[in-house]
């Protein structure tokens, strides 16, 4: 299936989503649930990395009518932009600025703060302005998957990092981690816990999203991103 294609749901795909009846499954579900108002097939899998029968799914949604196809488009700098090799810090810095060269320019400040930023501390200031930046100038989704991208890149020193960049940063992390290839990063949660800025703020989006992840996929799924990302919390 050609990566550039894009889909958007139906009336019968949201009926299936908000009417008490359910003929999907759940994986089928969760993936009508991603694609929205308009999702290309590479986004889909830039969001379910795991799900390898995604091509399958999409063409049973399409020949059932739950989605339909629009006009396609090529991703702009993100699902083309292969994670540099090296050390974690470099590597995400890299990964950070080829993005932000597609999209903002090498002349934006936001580029030169990234090029600049010599420890995870600037890094991790400088990907949130550029999140800002890109929503600003690109989408919200584009800037969405720069940041989570980045993070993902910079994990490893994440975890072993001081008091004041674990904790909730790293179970925030994992937590938008889940909810991306749960629900995907135009839900609502997604966004409540994108806003989490304190321990009391991230339980109260991790109740949500708990509701939500097992009304779109499964209780057991549901279960385990409220298990896993309290765990990350109660550790630190």
């Amino acid at each position: 299936m050609d990566k550039h294609l894009c889909f958007a749901r139906t009336e019968k795909g949201r009926e299936e989503l908000l009417g008490s009846h359910r003929a999907l499954k759940p994986r089928s579900r969760q993936v009508l649930f991603l694609v929205g108002d308009s999702i290309s097939v590479a986004e889909l899998k830039e969001k379910l990395p795991t799900c390898l029968e995604l091509e399958n799914i999409l063409e049973q949604l399409w020949e059932e009518g739950y989605i339909g196809q629009i006009k396609s488009h090529k991703p702009v700098g993100l699902a083309d932009t292969d994670t540099p090799s090296g050390p974690p810090l470099e590597a995400a810095r890299l990964l950070a600025l080829r993005i932000l060269a597609s999209l903002a320019g090498e002349q934006s400040p936001v580029y030169l703060q990234v090029k600049n930023a010599n420890d995870v501390n600037a890094l991790l200031q400088a990907v949130g302005h550029g999140k800002k930046v890109l929503a600003a100038i690109a989408s919200s989704s584009q800037a969405t998957i720069f940041e989570q991208r980045v993070l993902t890149t910079l994990k490893p020193l994440l975890v072993g990092a001081a008091p004041q960049i674990n904790g909730i940063a790293s179970a925030k992390m994992r937590a938008l981690e889940i909810v991306t290839s749960l629900v995907g990063t135009r839900s609502p949660v997604y966004a409540k816990v994108d806003s989490c800025h304190s321990r009391a703020d991230l339980i109260e989006a991790v109740n949500a999203g708990k509701k939500v992840i097992a009304a779109v996929a499964s209780a057991s799924h549901a279960q385990s991103f409220e298990t896993e990302v309290l765990s990350l919390l109660e550790n630190h």
